[in-house]
């Protein structure tokens, strides 16, 4: 997974009981769920700041980052050309609460009411 505009830091990863999903259908017959019983360590080449982290089918992972000054509209994607072409590619907004009051644009292409502030 690729995250635009910053680094990135992971700071661990959750584990999934992703038994509710049927490749038959492309999707889940029974929602995914957090298996808090399972832990996953990180690997010693996953600490520290990174651009582009792994990510297995079954974990959610869990980072933070540094949006030093920038804000707007951005996107996080894989990096293998095959899921990016079938939507593994999603937008964020990164918007520091100095700058929502001039958020003009309200709610960002007509998901919900906009921002207050």
């Amino acid at each position: 997974m690729h995250i635009q505009l910053a680094d990135f830091q992971l700071l661990g990863r959750d584990a999934c009981d992703v038994s509710g999903f049927d490749p038959a259908v492309g999707g889940t017959r029974t929602p995914i769920r957090y298996d808090a019983g399972t832990s996953i360590p990180l690997a010693p080449n996953e600490r520290g700041r990174k651009g582009v982290f792994r990510e297995p089918g079954n974990q959610m992972p869990r980072v933070m980052g540094e949006f030093d000054g920038a804000h707007g509209r951005f996107m996080y994607h894989c990096h293998l050309l095959e899921h990016e072409d079938m939507g593994m590619m999603r937008p964020f907004v990164a918007m520091p609460e100095q700058v929502l009051k001039f958020d003009h644009d309200g709610a960002h292409g007509g998901h919900g009411e906009g921002h207050t502030g």
